[in-house]
């Protein structure tokens, strides 16, 4: 049997569309939902064009993905069975059809090859498969490295059909970018396999770039602030007020590897004021704004002192200890060099705060230099020196409030056995993490608080587990899926491990790493399922972690 073509998709999908059009309680449903899943913009009036791209990406998302009150369910599967009988005398194979429109999902993926007959070989970013996209004459044509962005279908032949909305993007920095968020989500402790549905896609990559996309040449005098200040104002907003809202994006720095610009964040509250305030485009000031943030941050980090700078200042501090001057002075005049302290002599709010080496890095020094001078912290130089472990864990955060209580558990029950720390550095580390949890509350107002395992032995369990994980292969921290251990070895005699998926069904399995014989029930795995019963464990953990609500 020949595999579905794109003009058979095309046939499924618009009868599909018909139907749901054809019910009167649905038909309500698609024209209420556009402004659902295109939150940041006006409705486009060409929603009302089928044709359209952004009309087509919306229409998927209904009939795929949300769910219908009055249908009870999603669209395409509830009505499956009117379908199959409006295609039964279009279609040529009504089950392949029917398996690609129900089996289609939405992601990134990216051109990683290209095969003899002209197929793409796909890899999808998110859950890390590989895909052949069949060569479409129709199409623009891609390259290796290109982004495609959107709905896949499976042709019933073992490859996969693009939607005609589906983006491609064609840029380096966009693909760095993706990827860098994607390893960050993985190595923080999320799930390994990520799957993003329609409209987190939409908000994040169409809805910025439909009527946003800035000209390849910008004419030399053009300023993004200028031209921000410029349409508030033609906005009608008050100078203060614009003023103002400058200063809120100049005080919440942009993240440069965001997957969304105005989703969640400060421009998207901005742009809500502006919704409720005034009769602005949003599209455009979502454009504009967003411009001007990326502005702000690249003047942000021209004032900011550079890592030379910074080692200076250290250095500096170093060699007034060493001659004998006042450590509180010393301290003073740190702060001030690192930029932690105007001239008022009143400290700045940590937001304003930004290192290029990382925050941890300068925190933990001033942490150490004030428990050497104080009389009220009792601490060994191999305490001290233990720190640097999270001198390194914390090398990528920017701003203070990044070192929070769940950084530091995520420091101690996850990134410590990735890293696979020496069990004996733990018991010189727990009682300065303790110390600096304590004066970083104090000092900095850090939300520190619960940071340990709630295990009443948690620093013996961690131990326990560091151990283990010396009898393990270092492995990349993304590899592999996360699994509980619900039952150790058998004292029956049961070979194995019972384990399940974190809220999956429980099954047994079998490993041939001897230390895996002192796991306990409770403790997690990061782990590659080889076969039914057969996993190969990359990482174990701790699991009283998982007690606590905010792990």
């Amino acid at each position: 049997m020949a595999p579905i073509t794109p003009t058979d998709l095309e046939l499924g999908f618009t009868q599909l569309l018909t139907l749901a059009r054809l019910n009167p309680a649905l038909e309500k449903e698609l024209a209420a939902s556009v402004g659902e899943f295109f939150t940041q913009q006006d409705t486009p009036q060409e929603l009302q064009v089928d044709g359209l791209l952004n009309a087509r990406r919306h229409q998927e998302w209904f009939l795929f993905e949300r769910h219908s009150p009055h249908l009870e369910g999603v669209p395409c599967e509830r009505l499956l069975g009117e379908w199959r009988e409006l295609v039964a005398d279009k279609l040529e194979d009504c089950d392949r059809g029917e398996r690609a429109l129900l089996d289609s999902n939405a992601g990134i993926f990216t051109v990683l090859k290209f095969a003899e007959d002209g197929a793409a070989c796909l890899e999808d970013l998110g859950c890390l498969q590989e895909h052949s996209l069949r060569p479409n004459p129709d199409a623009p044509p891609l390259e290796t490295g290109d982004l495609i962005i959107g709905r896949l279908h499976p042709d019933g032949d073992g490859a996969v059909l693009a939607s005609p909305a589906a983006g491609v993007f064609r840029n380096p920095e966009l693909h760095g970018a993706i990827t860098a968020d994607l390893a960050q989500r993985r190595s923080s402790g999320g799930p390994t396999l990520l799957r993003f549905d329609q409209m987190a896609l939409e908000k994040a990559f169409f809805q910025l770039t439909e009527e946003s996309t800035q000209p390849d040449a910008t004419p030399p005098d053009f300023d993004p602030l200028d031209d921000a200040e410029d349409f508030l104002n033609d906005a009608g907003l008050a100078g203060s007020v614009i003023q103002d809202t400058l200063a809120r994006l100049r005080s919440t720095p942009l993240q440069p590897n965001a997957l969304a610009v105005g989703v969640k964040d400060e421009l998207a509250e901005i742009l809500d004021d502006l919704a409720f305030d005034t009769d602005v485009d949003l599209t455009k000031a979502r454009a504009v704004l967003a411009a001007a943030w990326h502005a702000l941050r690249k003047e942000t980090e021209a004032l900011l002192t550079s890592p030379k700078d910074v080692n200076l200042a250290l250095a500096d501090f170093d060699r007034g200890k060493s001659a004998g001057r006042d450590v509180q002075g010393l301290l003073d005049d740190l702060e001030r060099d690192l930029g932690l302290e105007d001239d008022s002599g009143e400290t700045m709010d940590p937001p304003a705060i930004a290192h290029p080496d990382g925050v941890a890095r300068p925190m933990v020094m001033e942490f150490r230099w004030e428990a050497q001078a104080s009389k009220d912290i009792h601490l060994s130089q191999e305490q001290l020196d233990s720190l640097d472990l999270l001198i390194e864990f914390g090398s990528g955060f920017d701003q203070p409030e990044e070192l929070g209580a769940q950084a530091i558990r995520q420091f101690l029950f996850f990134w410590c056995p990735e890293q696979r720390v020496q069990p004996k550095l733990i018991a010189a580390l727990g009682p300065a993490l303790a110390a600096f949890c304590d004066w970083a509350k104090q000092e900095q107002s850090l939300e520190v608080a619960d940071w340990q395992g709630s295990g009443e032995d948690w620093l013996g369990d961690l131990q326990r587990i560091l151990e283990l994980n010396q009898s393990l292969p270092k492995a990349p921290e993304s590899d592999g899926d996360l699994f509980e251990v619900i039952e150790a070895e058998d004292p029956k005699g049961l070979p194995g491990l019972l384990v399940s998926a974190l809220g999956g069904v429980p099954f047994r399995t079998q490993s041939d790493i001897e230390a895996l014989r002192s796991i306990q029930a409770g403790d997690l795995l990061r782990a590659k399922l080889l076969d039914e019963d057969r996993l190969e464990v990359r990482t174990i953990y701790p699991g009283s972690i998982r007690e606590n609500p905010d792990a």
